[in-house]
């Protein structure tokens, strides 16, 4: 099997550097079999990183109740968050939000 791929290689590569021309169907097929490849691949490794990293972050926090944006509070007017006066500016921008 081996030597058969070494024959079908080294023709191809023969054809390339003799008449690089001849080759540039099989060129565009290729490049259009990679783009379909990437079209399917994509949304599938996309969805396997979104349910195997953010589900269980998002599940673990509901379970603890872990609220980082402080959206469940039920007494509060606003979402403003108090922050101390400071008369050092660069010590302001530390904590702007």
């Amino acid at each position: 099997m081996a030597d058969i791929m070494l024959a079908i290689g080294g023709a191809l590569l023969l054809l390339g550097i003799l008449l690089p021309g001849s080759l540039s169907k099989a060129n565009r097929a290729w490049m259009m079999l990679g783009v379909l490849m990437g079209r399917v691949m994509s949304p599938i490794i996309l969805l396997l990183v979104y349910v195997f990293a953010f589900v269980p972050v998002g599940i673990l926090m509901r379970l603890k109740h872990h609220d980082p944006l402080r959206r469940k509070r039920s007494d509060a007017e606003s979402y403003w968050i108090e922050r101390e006066a400071t008369n050092d500016p660069a010590r302001g921008m530390l904590n702007q939000f």
